[in-house]
This record gives C-alpha cells, structure tokens and sequence, in this order.
C-alpha cells in the first residue's frame, strides 16, 4: 500500500507537469511544436506547490453534496513539495518505535545454571581426546550461543521534532494533491445505519477506506455507531493524527476546525525557534525540577 503511494504520487507529479505543458502548446498558437518552449512560455505553467489551497466545504447529513463555503489552506501545511524520504522515515519509526524484541538465547553460563555440566566431561590429559572445560561449550550439542540475541530489547527510538512536524506536512500535501482531502462542516450524519456512510462514499466518489478527524474526543453518536460496523472507516482525534494512518486510509475527512486547528499547530511547530533547547531537555532532562502540584499543598 506505501510503495503503491509512492509511486502514484511520482506519476501524478509527471502527469500534472505533462498535462500543463500539452496545455501551454496547445494554447499557444504562435508557439510550434517542434521547438523548445521559452522561459516567458515556461513561467506562465501554474505552480503546483508553495501557493494557497483552496478546499469546498461540504455537508454530511444528506447524500447529495453541497457546498456550503469555500476556505483557504495555508501553503506551508498543504502545498509543500513531497519529500518521500521524510514519509518513509515517519513510516519506519511509527513501526517499530512501540516493537519489543523478546527472542533471547542462553549463554555458557545461564546453560550451566540451569541445566548443569559446569564441570570437566573428561580429565585434561591422557583420555586421547581434545581438552574440553564444560558441555556447555558453544562447540558442544545444546551448548550455550556466543554473542545471541539478549532479549527483550526494545526497539524504540525518537525521530527528530522536525522530522516528525514535515512528515505530517508532507503526507497532508500528498493527500491534497491526489484530491483525497475532504473537509466538512461537522460529522453530524441523520442515522446509525452503516450503509448511509456506504453510499455517501459512493455518491461522493470517496475511497472504501476513509479516515474521520475532529477536534473532540467525543463523536457524534451517529456515525461512532456507523463506522462500529465499517472496519475500513475510522474516527480519530486531531492529536492522534499521524502519518501511518494517512497512508492507510486513502480519503482523509477532517472538519473546519479541525482543519483550523491543524494549520495552527503545525505552523507554529515550524515556526519555533526555541528547538535547541527543547533538543538540550529531551537529552539531558530539566535543569531545575518544581513540583506541579505545590499550590494544592494544605496550609497547616
């Protein structure tokens, strides 16, 4: 399914560019085919990326669409040109950061302890045979194993605050691009049952699998019910949006502040500037500890 992303995301780049330069000759009817286009030719090509999004705002309560409003998408946080390597990487850490390894295999010593031969098999001359100290050897049948595998190892790691703000801009962009960004005024739908969010993706022309995203923790009863019964639509909750559940599911729905929201926070992670001293705390912790909950202290 990633490789799938990646690469239709490469021929969707190829096909715009493609499009937009069969379009300029086309238009164009001084230019002639057989030569090269020229730089005032080239410039008048749109920019696909680092300009203002635009999305329609839609409705979920009828099947019908209906736009309700038109909003602006900030360049930095839905047009930013693709990194797939940043979309990777967040992939790979989000696979294994929560992976604990539990294969673990015995040396001489635990073998010893616990099925015993600690001692001489043999005398150490005179038997015609080679020296041996213990039938825990690595060299003997059921011995102990030189330098395996100490389990469990966790294979936890962080990725980088920066690494993990663009992967989300990244994947966002990508999304936008490929037309699977929906944003609706609420996710307030009339009724519980599964087949109307079946046939709204359908009369939508949304994917099979369709990832919800609002501000709240609490979804409207309706569709928590609905999508109970849809195990390719899921609810999520803006501070768990991450990049593997974007690339699992194919249309993203976010509502208004939602939207709002997201563009805010991930503005301000670009924009900090306080990131080598929050690199200096996640290393080496806080210089000076104060108790969060002095103020609750009784007065004796």
């Amino acid at each position: 399914m990633i490789a799938f992303k990646l690469r239709s995301l490469s021929r969707l780049s190829s096909k715009v560019l493609r499009c937009e330069i069969v379009n300029l000759h086309t238009s164009t009817s001084l230019l002639n085919l057989n030569s090269t286009p020229s730089l005032a030719e080239l410039s008048k090509i749109p920019v696909q990326y680092g300009v203002e999004r635009q999305v329609w705002v839609e409705n979920m309560d009828t099947s019908e669409e209906v736009k309700t409003d038109l909003i602006d998408l900030h360049p930095d946080v839905w047009a930013v040109y693709p990194r797939l390597d940043i979309i990777h990487a967040n992939l790979i850490w989000q696979s294994k950061y929560n992976v604990v390894n539990y294969n673990h295999v015995k040396g001489v010593k635990e073998m010893i302890y616990q099925y015993g031969g600690g001692g001489k098999p043999w005398p150490q001359k005179g038997t015609g045979r080679a020296r041996q100290g213990s039938i825990r050897a690595p060299q003997w049948k059921d011995g102990g194993k030189v330098k395996g595998p100490k389990g469990p190892n966790s294979l936890y790691y962080m990725l980088p605050f920066a690494m993990r703000v663009n992967g989300l801009t990244n994947t966002l962009s990508v999304k936008m691009v490929q037309d699977d960004v929906h944003v609706v005024d609420n996710l307030a739908i009339p009724t519980s049952d599964p087949e109307y969010l079946i046939e709204l993706a359908k009369e939508r022309n949304w994917s099979n699998s369709v990832l919800f995203v609002d501000t709240e923790d609490k979804f409207p009863n309706e569709i928590t019910a609905s999508t109970e019964e849809i195990p390719h639509m899921n609810l999520m909750p803006l501070y768990g949006l991450n990049v593997n559940s974007m690339v699992k599911h194919q249309t993203l729905v976010l509502t208004v502040r939602a939207v709002e929201n997201l563009t805010a926070k991930l503005l301000y992670a670009l924009n900090r500037t306080d990131g080598k001293e929050r690199a200096e705390i996640n290393q080496n912790g806080p210089k000076e500890l104060t108790l969060k909950l002095e103020k609750y202290r009784p007065v004796v």
